[in-house]
């Protein structure tokens, strides 16, 4: 009788001090080692993650928000004595002390923690794994994040995303979740050749496993920047081109980020998140210094690998000599498009021009004339074969700003007008009001 009580006692336990999802990963029972409350920067135990942080988005947190446990007290870890756990449950948004964000206001609820350690430029590695429990439960429709490589550049776009659920190149949720997928949103905020997001592991691979994740990235605004995952060891994304824009530096975070909390539309309570992270590690310019051995991985059978998923950014592909020839009416078109309804509420026309394609080379016939899109920059304009019958169109185009970053365009053959050719690029995004702006071009045969 004694014992079952005893039983009841630490299940009520469990229940009050981490929520019923949280009582699993062993029926792990944990002491206080909450770091919530932090409120400068900090050091994890060296088992856990090398170097400093601080959690950006703090006031609001609970205990049990972020805490370091150990393999002692029953839960996950991936080498060692300890990882770090999150949990994120409904309601819990954050706010910056200052006030200057608040996700309670943006329909976000968070935990993260930021590295100090700022890049601004040259080669980093990073390395990490994580775990979702047994029995996790995805949050479908929300975009949930587990990790990003972020900027304090005045556009606030961040770089690199690791997401639990995915969407195709319009925005459109594609399954309900699970697994982890990744974004390069250089290519969504500023490359603007976005084919969306990239599956690094099932949600079978995840649930109740540790999984590795190995970054290597060199920092570039230029066209000589890039970015490789490694998963369990192997190579799975390869990028080269713009990793950052000119200005500002980029850190790496990581946690619990469910964003657009009010699309939830499962059967009652969302669920809460749990998800744990150890091995944080990170080096300059060098494999060796993660000491990746202790994972059993080498770092010269990493670096030895190729991969066919080769995406290139602003980099522009060998032997890229336009291969059609002729005259063309070029339209520009301004499009807008809501973001959370994925709805185009902008669809302007605003100029045309004439070109000639003549043996690799485009040169502009005759320039329309617009106050919206200046011919200044439209004029300079250069494209490049892309894959296939794909046309790439680079350039600046200035709509209604003096300032903005170059865009990319790709256009492909029109399905329904043979030799026409359509494409958008995306010239700015802007979360505040849930919009996004592209530029649309469309080439069109003169006969």
């Amino acid at each position: 009788m004694k014992k079952l009580l005893g039983i009841l006692v630490l299940s009520l336990l469990c229940i009050f001090a981490w929520g019923i999802s949280g009582c699993d990963a062993g029926k792990a029972q944990a002491k206080d080692n909450s770091i919530a409350h932090i409120k400068n920067k900090f050091t994890l135990d060296k088992d856990i993650a090398d170097g400093q942080w601080k959690i950006p988005l703090q006031k609001g947190l609970k205990k049990y928000s972020v805490m370091t446990v150990s393999a002692g007290d029953g839960h996950p870890v991936r080498n060692g004595k300890k990882s770090i756990r999150f949990e994120v449950r409904p309601g819990d948004c954050a706010k910056s002390r200052s006030g200057s964000w608040d996700d309670c206001k943006k329909d976000r609820e968070r935990v993260e923690i930021q590295s100090l350690k700022y890049m601004k430029k040259g080669e980093y590695w990073w390395a990490w794994s994580l775990y979702l429990p047994k029995d996790y439960q995805g949050v479908f429709p929300l975009i949930l994040t587990l990790g990003q490589f972020h900027t304090d550049a005045e556009s606030g776009h961040p770089y690199f995303m690791f997401y639990n659920n995915t969407w195709n190149k319009f925005g459109e949720n594609t399954e309900s979740g699970g697994g982890l997928h990744f974004e390069n949103q250089m290519r969504v905020n500023y490359d603007n050749s976005y084919t969306g997001p990239s599956e690094l592991f099932t949600e079978e691979q995840m649930l109740g496993k540790w999984n590795d994740i190995v970054v290597n990235v060199n920092f570039s605004h230029k066209d000589d920047g890039w970015f490789k995952i490694w998963a369990n060891g192997k190579l799975v994304y390869e990028y080269r081109g713009a990793t950052k824009v000119k200005k500002g530096k980029a850190d790496f975070q990581f946690g619990i980020y469910r964003s657009f909390v009010s699309t939830w539309d499962g059967e009652g309570v969302m669920p809460s998140t749990i998800v744990y992270y150890d091995e944080i590690r990170y080096a300059e310019k060098h494999c060796k210094k993660l000491n990746l051995d202790n994972l059993g991985y080498s770092c010269k059978a990493l670096e030895s690998q190729s991969t066919e998923i080769h995406t290139y950014g602003t980099v522009k592909p060998k032997g890229g000599i336009i291969q059609i020839e002729g005259k063309y009416q070029l339209k520009w078109y301004w499009v807008d498009k809501n973001t959370k309804t994925n709805d185009i509420t902008k669809n302007k026309f605003i100029v045309f021009d004439k070109i000639i394609l003549k043996k690799g080379i485009a040169t502009f016939d005759k320039l329309g004339s617009s106050s919206i899109i200046s011919n200044k920059y439209r004029e300079k304009i250069k494209f490049f074969q892309g894959e296939g019958e794909e046309i790439i169109i680079d350039g600046i185009f200035n709509l209604d700003s003096q300032d903005t970053e170059p865009v990319s365009i790709l256009l492909k053959p029109d399905p329904d007008n043979i030799g026409t050719y359509v494409g958008m690029g995306l010239w700015n995004h802007n979360e505040k009001k849930s919009k996004k702006e592209y530029i649309k071009a469309i080439l069109v045969p003169i006969n």
